[in-house]
């Protein structure tokens, strides 16, 4: 499994998967725990994706403080 972050200015920083589990007590739902890189640029969003076996996740906008 790979995960990536995006920036405004279309930047590409690979992130640290932690942990790849089970949800405990909700069935067929996974949870991905990772670690975000300390060079993000503050003060906006970036969107995030993961990917396994090739199949892409929605993207997720997060904002950095």
């Amino acid at each position: 499994m790979t995960a990536r972050a995006e920036d405004a200015m279309l930047n590409i920083h690979p992130m640290t998967v932690e942990f790849v589990g089970p949800v405990p007590n909700l069935a067929g739902v996974t949870e991905v725990v990772v670690l975000l890189p300390g060079n993000l640029p503050a003060g906006q969003d970036v969107l995030v994706t993961v990917t396994l076996h090739g199949q892409t996740s929605n993207k997720v906008r997060i904002r950095i403080r």
